[in-house]
């Protein structure tokens, strides 16, 4: 072979060479990149995580216990001032956090959750006063007035569950699907709101004189007063209780039955039960009135949805009791579900 020869033959196998280190080093950039982008978007869904159970656990359980069993309004008053304050650090922390591209819908979403949350205790805190007014110290008017304002702050508590079921669960999960991360998922949101009865000023004023604080109108009987909620069935099967995933057929107008037991000692009347679907889409509810619950006696009653749920999705299902004056014990009241429908 001629020295030509020999010398295209050595520029063709450099050539050859320098482009396979080329190839090798843009896939491993790019091996580097997708490392890179997968481990934002883990870290990213344990920190969203880690915060939405912090809002459950520090801020709307003890939230909810110090509203069920109030008996000093200055005491009252300093306590929710302290869960406002975590509420801020949760959404500073949220707001904060390193954002991978793809999670950015998710991103805006969990902060409209957590500042709606952070405005509402906010509101609240300014409330309980009025509402814990003393009987004979003026409060009147003013006390009701104050009920009334929180109970529909509640209002902001059940819209930010529903951003959580409807937007940030969803849109976590869809960007780490698309970027084939299974290793990490959002975790299934409770609900900050725990029962839908918080809505009606009714039961905020009861469930904060059972406390000692405002009073329903009219004279409670002596003896206890109260209600267990022992189960709830749909579709013929009777419903296991979260983390189970129950499996339902009948989407289209489904009725739940709610068996309830009055575990006090005295008759109640028109005793209210609540059915809440959320999860996806717009939040379904639905309540039945008991005209009458014999004391030690148990009760079923049918609960139709009255329009069709979302299928093929996993729903959270929420039954409730709503407490009735005199009742101290409420949180065995509700259970909760989750159920997935199918047509």
């Amino acid at each position: 072979m001629s020295d030509s020869q020999t010398l295209m033959v050595r520029r063709a196998v450099a050539a050859g060479v320098g482009l396979l280190v080329l190839i090798l080093l843009v896939l491993l950039v790019r091996s580097c990149v997708e490392n890179q982008k997968i481990g934002a978007l883990k870290s990213y869904t344990r920190d969203v995580n880690s915060i939405r159970e912090e809002s459950q656990s520090q801020v709307s359980g003890p939230l909810f216990s110090l509203l069920g069993k109030t008996r000093s309004a200055d005491s009252a008053y300093n306590q929710i001032n302290e869960f406002r304050v975590t509420a801020q650090e949760e959404a500073k922390r949220a707001a904060n956090l390193n954002v991978p591209g793809d999670m950015s819908g998710a991103q805006r979403a969990l902060l409209l959750e957590l500042n709606l949350r952070t405005e509402a205790i906010t509101a609240i805190a300014g409330r309980i006063r009025g509402a814990l007014v003393a009987p004979g110290a003026g409060g009147g008017n003013t006390a009701q007035e104050s009920v009334n304002a929180i109970a529909a702050e509640m209002q902001a508590f059940l819209a930010s569950d529903v951003i959580d079921q409807a937007r940030v669960m969803p849109l976590m999960q869809q960007a780490l699907n698309d970027n084939g991360v299974h290793s990490e998922a959002p975790t299934p949101g409770r609900n900050f709101l725990p029962d839908l009865s918080w809505l009606d000023p009714t039961t905020v004023s009861a469930k904060l004189g059972a406390g000692g604080a405002a009073k329903p109108s009219g004279p409670v009987a002596p003896g206890s007063h109260g209600h267990t909620l022992n189960g709830v069935s749909a579709g013929g099967q009777d419903l296991q209780e979260s983390p189970a995933v129950n499996r339902i057929s009948g989407a289209s107008n489904p009725t739940f039955t709610a068996k309830f037991s009055n575990t006090g000692t005295n008759d109640e009347s028109n005793v209210k039960v609540d059915i809440a679907v959320t999860g996806s889409g717009k939040p379904l509810s639905a309540t039945k009135t008991v005209v009458s619950s014999k004391a030690g006696t148990d009760t079923s009653i049918d609960i139709p949805l009255g329009a069709a749920a979302p299928t093929g999705v996993p729903l959270h299902v929420q039954a409730s009791v709503e407490p009735v004056p005199g009742e101290t014990v409420v949180d065995n009241n509700k259970k909760t579900y989750t159920v997935v429908f199918s047509k």
